[in-house]
């Protein structure tokens, strides 16, 4: 009799200790689904700026764009950058290896948030960015460029609206 009162004794221990408030309460919320890759597509046309660290120069600033295309992946966008000035370099292949990459992109409070961490993307830098629900993008990254003997490090930032 004193072994059944421990067995049940143990069980209900074991029933209480594994119930919770709520259903799955280790998982966090995702939030709405949706798909913030094809929300954020378009070109949006803007100001491109171009800062050298560690220098007194003034700031390059020159009309440019960012193109953000979904891919056939969720979550996935590819971002395309593109500026008049030849001073920024984007198409020039010993600054950047590509003017494209493809971005991660997610749904966060009031703007979508697009980003890469890795070096080996297509810029060949860590690059974030957001765009809002109301349509105005930005971008920033870092480049460090040889010229010559010597390298720089340049900080590029982007703002612009939505075509």
């Amino acid at each position: 009799m004193n072994k059944i009162i421990k067995c049940l004794f143990l069980m209900a221990a074991l029933v209480v200790s594994m119930t919770s408030c709520r259903d799955e309460a280790e998982i966090p919320g995702h939030g709405k689904p949706g798909n913030p890759e094809k929300a954020v597509e378009g070109v949006y046309e803007g100001t491109w700026t171009k800062v050298q660290r560690n220098s007194t120069a003034a700031p390059v600033e020159a009309a440019g764009t960012l193109t953000l295309t979904p891919s056939d992946e969720a979550y996935i966008v590819v971002i395309k950058i593109a500026c008049e000035s030849e001073a920024f370099g984007f198409t020039n292949t010993s600054s950047f290896a590509s003017d494209e990459s493809r971005a991660n992109v997610t749904n966060q409070s009031a703007k979508y948030v697009f980003y890469n961490v890795l070096n080996t993307n297509g810029i060949g830098t860590p690059f974030n960015g957001d765009v809002t629900f109301g349509g105005e993008a930005t971008i920033a990254f870092s480049k460090t460029i040889r010229e010559g003997r010597k390298t720089y490090t340049y900080d590029y930032t982007f703002k612009g609206t939505k075509r």
